[in-house]
């Protein structure tokens, strides 16, 4: 018997959530050993709730970021990098 799976995915697109909460529950229905933990956060502390998890190791499984958001998060996730972001 195979174990239930859970994966976690957070979003700051307030607009998409009904269709992300439909998405998901048309592939909870096609994988029922796979369990979607869907969070929708507000656009203006998204980054903030992201670079947070990332620094405690508690990233979610798939964490879209807006382009202006994530810029920070590499930089102080790889500072010696040679491209500054």
């Amino acid at each position: 018997m195979a174990h239930a799976t859970e994966i976690s995915f957070w979003t700051w697109r307030q607009e998409d959530k009904a269709a992300y909460n439909e998405f998901f529950a048309d592939f909870t229905k096609e994988n029922p050993d796979i369990h979607v933990k869907f969070e929708s956060f507000p656009d203006e502390i998204y980054p903030t709730i992201v670079s947070t998890a990332l620094a405690a190791g508690k990233a979610t499984s798939s964490t879209p970021m807006p382009m202006a958001g994530i810029n920070p998060i590499i930089n102080a996730l790889f500072p010696s990098c040679f491209l500054r972001l």
